[in-house]
């Protein structure tokens, strides 16, 4: 349960900043549907993981696990 404190917070920090940044179309959805943001202040920046960089998990330790 979200308390009014928190809701009008919330209120206050979406009314004055000038760009949202949001991870994922489903946070712009919640935030343009419950929280009554204006879709020209929320930007969609997704999470970018590049995996090629990480060596593959040795199968013999996770065999454990």
């Amino acid at each position: 349960m979200v308390s009014r404190k928190e809701k009008f917070m919330d209120y206050i920090i979406n009314k004055f900043a000038r760009i949202i940044i949001v991870p994922s179309e489903n946070v712009r959805s919640m935030m343009l549907r419950s929280e009554k943001v204006r879709a020209d202040k929320i930007k969609v920046v997704p999470y970018v993981y590049d995996f090629s960089n990480y060596d593959l998990p040795d199968p013999e330790k996770t065999k454990g696990i």
